[in-house]
């Protein structure tokens, strides 16, 4: 542990006396404590690294050079590890904050409308939870590092969602499906192929959403591409107001055919056509910190969430991902 106090206080030192002309000069400058001390730091530094990276005073060797803009890198990530250490241990402690939610805007674009939700209740006039919008791979982010005690993701057979320092199961699955329009030429057919998306235009989301991601690996596999959009939306919320106000086929998610709006489309003709030759199913994965850290009303809304989810229209029975801690 030491070592690592030397480690750190060394590449502080080594950082913050970029640019000064003495030790004199350092001191004080971004918390750098005597020039007594930097001179400690910067002499333990070099031993530390096996060569000299400063030489006399505060003179950055050839090899300081080298490594100056990587160990400012270092430093600020550090800088950001220790904030977040900071503020995780902050929330754990802490009780009488709301729970926090983290999802994807698919899953949020479905469930903000159900009466079951409990998460748009107030506990003694504050909310019960507060919430974060962002792609699978942020929510998996934020849970790990404790920033947020609940995550709800969706992903293809929950890849690498049991990695970290908390819980994950599957709790049912969606499938991306065609929306297509009711006169539109497939309106006909009781399913599409993947030669179809890989030679008709139609909206699609951005290639970083996860139901692209999806798609284009789908297609992948089977040897195509999908042709270029008509229009790449930034939520699925989006793709499927697009497809209503322009008339056009649109890969959506099948779980927001049972908002307002995909009703709405499906009152007005839209039919949803599964495409027969692709594995376009993915996964909806309840990710969370360790029991032994969920706050009870943490764990109540835990409950609430997997309940509301396994209800859903576009869920089905799905295996169990196994949990590590």
């Amino acid at each position: 542990m030491d070592e690592h106090h030397h480690f750190i206080a060394g590449l502080t030192a080594f950082v913050g006396v970029e640019g000064a002309r003495s030790l004199a000069d350092a001191e004080g400058r971004s918390g750098l404590p005597s020039k007594s001390s930097i001179s400690t730091h910067l002499k333990q530094f070099n031993k530390l690294l096996g060569c000299d990276v400063t030489g006399a005073g505060v003179k950055y060797t050839d090899a300081g050079k080298r490594i100056q803009e990587e160990a400012k890198r270092l430093l600020e990530d550090l800088d950001q590890s220790f904030h977040r250490a900071h503020r995780h241990l902050q929330r754990v402690a802490q009780t009488s904050h709301p729970v926090g939610i983290a999802m994807s805007p698919t899953v949020w674009t479905w469930a903000r409308t159900k009466s079951e939700m409990p998460l748009v209740q107030h506990v003694a006039g504050q909310p019960a939870a507060e919430f974060l919008l962002a792609n699978s791979s942020r929510v998996q982010t934020v849970v790990r590092e404790g920033l947020f005690e609940i995550g709800i993701t969706l992903g293809a057979c929950g890849t690498g969602l049991t990695e970290g320092p908390y819980d994950a199961e599957s709790v049912g699955t969606d499938e991306i499906v065609v929306l297509v329009p009711p006169d539109h030429a497939w309106s006909a057919h009781q399913h599409v192929v993947a030669e179809n998306l890989s030679s008709t235009p139609l909206i699609a989301l951005d290639v970083s959403a996860n139901a692209r991601e999806v798609v284009d690996a789908a297609m992948e596999a089977v040897g195509l591409e999908l042709a270029p959009p008509l229009e790449e939306a930034a939520t699925a919320e989006l793709a499927l107001q697009e497809a209503l106000a322009a008339g056009v086929p649109a890969l959506v998610p099948e779980i927001v055919l049972s908002t307002d709006e995909g009703r709405e489309a499906e009152s007005k003709g839209f039919k949803r056509l599964r495409v027969n030759d692709l594995a376009l199913t993915r996964e909806f994965v309840l990710i969370y910190q360790a029991p032994n850290m969920l706050r009870p009303e943490a764990r109540e809304i835990l409950g609430a969430l997997r309940k509301m989810l396994q209800s859903a229209d576009a869920s089905k029975a799905a295996r169990p991902l196994r949990a590590r801690r």
